[in-house]
């Protein structure tokens, strides 16, 4: 959300997001550990999203349900891609999120 509200240059918005809470099913590619890195976990978007959307293209047809990968934003954290709506499983509602951005890169944060 900032890139756009950077591309755009007006800091004025506001989002909410729900917390989900799923169980997932199925064989996933685990990039986990995988050296060296690919191409789809390299930090600039421009490099990595063209490969990602490959390698789900890749995955997709070989019956795979996801892809498990470390998240590139937040070392140490674990992201993870559903590629078919059967694999996401048992799913419930969280929090929900605010970011309010009030003219600054920097939003604010409410939890309801």
């Amino acid at each position: 959300m900032v890139r756009e509200l950077e591309r755009i240059n007006d800091f004025h918005a506001t989002v909410e997001y729900a917390e989900m809470f799923a169980s997932f099913a199925g064989e996933f590619v685990d990039l986990r550990g995988v050296t060296p890195a690919p191409l789809c976990l390299h930090p600039d978007p421009a490099t990595a999203y063209p490969s990602g959307n490959n390698l789900a293209d890749a995955a997709r047809a070989d019956g795979l349900n996801g892809i498990i990968y470390p998240s590139v934003r937040h070392e140490g954290n674990t992201c993870l891609v559903a590629l078919r709506p059967q694999a996401v499983q048992s799913v419930a509602q969280g929090r929900i999120m605010r970011l309010k951005w009030a003219g600054k890169p920097e939003p604010t944060l409410e939890i309801a």
